[in-house]
């Protein structure tokens, strides 16, 4: 057995022989993530460019620049990439994952929702999708919650001073509870697969929660002042 195993070593190191130039597209690759990770992002592109010309079916260099390029407002094109990366690898879910991000950085959270959506029915037990559903969803509920206050304000304020009760969309906020029970079934979800995904959730749970209660005490005291000066 001894003396079997040099030889199951190197002939395995010969099954998986590495071409040349995925070591310079590998190394362009490491330079561009250094320039991506400095003050400017955008000068990576061109070095991305390099490596992809070397490589134009690998799908890390792709999704690399993908960020960069919704990371610097270029979204459309990035959105571009992302269909691209889609038809090339299919089962891949890591660039779906990717333009999410850069949607919900963008504070467009309903849209990001789409693609985690995506990337979960491709991989239904990620327990990191989940929690990024999970703080889309949380975020969706925030907002919505801030709209409630408004709308309990406009009614107990005399002044007018905030969204006229009249407008249809200030009833949308009502589905603030529905976003938040759907964020906390994600990271629920999240921390049955993976018990370790508690350490980061409980801090969202602990703060989400508490937005909640400060939401509805803020509607009660609104009402309280019905007679007197409301801030």
């Amino acid at each position: 057995m001894i003396c079997a195993l040099p030889i199951l070593y190197y002939g395995a190191a010969v099954a998986n022989v590495v071409h040349p130039s995925e070591y310079v597209a590998q190394g362009i690759t490491v330079a561009a993530d250094y320039v991506a990770d400095s003050n400017y992002p955008n000068m990576s592109l061109p070095i991305y460019d390099a490596a992809i010309a070397i490589q134009p079916k690998n799908t890390d260099i792709l999704v690399k620049k993908m960020y960069i390029l919704g990371k610097s407002g270029n979204v459309e094109e990035a959105r571009q990439y992302l269909e691209d990366i889609v038809v090339m690898s299919p089962n891949e879910t890591t660039p779906v994952i990717r333009i999410g991000d850069l949607l919900f950085e963008q504070g467009k959270y309903e849209e990001s929702l789409k693609y985690y959506e995506k990337a979960l029915s491709a991989d239904p037990d990620n327990a990191k999708i989940l929690v990024k559903k999970g703080d889309a969803y949380l975020m969706i509920s925030i907002i919505d919650m801030q709209k409630i206050r408004s709308y309990y304000r406009n009614l107990t304020n005399p002044d007018k001073k905030y969204l006229d009760s009249s407008d249809a969309s200030t009833m949308d906020a009502f589905r603030s509870t529905e976003s938040y029970r759907t964020a906390m079934k994600a990271y629920n979800k999240a921390i049955e697969i993976d018990p370790m995904m508690s350490i980061a959730i409980t801090g969202r749970i602990l703060t989400a929660t508490q937005n909640l209660l400060n939401t509805y005490e803020g509607i009660l005291d609104d009402i309280g002042c019905r007679n007197t000066t409301c801030r």
